[in-house]
């Protein structure tokens, strides 16, 4: 191991092993910081031969929060919740059952405490949630390690880790080394914008799934 003095600051060279080593030892620190998730690795799905964009499908490690630990806020019909890069959302009017879940029942805690029970309310989308002005959000899809789960989570949780989520080829091609993973904000017809993967070359353009028949 080499140490080497840079004006008041030492920068310590160490093994490839090493490096591995504590890189994984301040992963576990990070983890253990936050006691909730985050994420190891993943993938893009793009979904080849069908219109659907692509998403994200990424492994996580750690628990994911449960209902009763999120603290929503409302908007009009959403009801809307974030707690160490984990989302959860709902859209209900407040006053009758809708049906939305089979008709079941949900009871939450707002952030001054209050319970609210909400009577089969719906999904609604990243789409409805992006527009209502909260955090951003986007929808991704869990690797097995994690049971293959539909997840919800901030857009901002998950940039800070699309480094360890591999730029998977397209229809077999492989991207240019140095190729890098990016969420891009994309404005529906519909009101609310959509976050989606793509990819930043090593020349800087970026790199988008063509519309389907383009």
């Amino acid at each position: 191991m080499a140490i080497h003095k840079l004006t008041s600051l030492y920068v310590v060279e160490e093994p490839p092993d090493r490096a591995r080593a504590l890189r994984r030892l301040l992963e576990l620190v990070e983890f253990n910081r936050t006691n909730r998730i985050t994420i190891t690795g993943g993938s893009i799905d793009w979904h080849e031969g069908f219109g659907n964009r692509p998403n994200l499908r990424l492994t996580l490690a750690g628990q994911f929060p449960a209902l009763s630990e999120f603290r929503f806020k409302n908007k009009g019909r959403l009801w809307y919740a974030e707690l160490d890069g984990a989302a959860a959302y709902f859209a209900w009017g407040g006053a009758t059952n809708e049906g939305g879940f089979g008709g079941n029942e949900f009871d939450i805690t707002m952030e001054n405490g209050e319970t609210v029970t909400l009577r089969g309310p719906w999904s609604s989308g990243t789409y409805a949630v992006n527009a209502a002005g909260f955090s951003p959000v986007i929808d991704v899809m869990t690797t097995e390690a994690d049971g293959g789960h539909a997840r919800d989570l901030t857009v901002a949780f998950v940039r800070r880790y699309l480094g360890r989520v591999e730029p998977t080829p397209f229809e077999g091609k492989p991207f240019p080394d140095g190729s890098k993973v990016e969420l891009v904000k994309r404005t529906l017809v519909r009101p609310g914008d959509i976050h989606e993967p793509a990819i930043r070359l090593p020349d800087g353009k970026l790199w988008m799934k063509p519309e389907l028949g383009k």
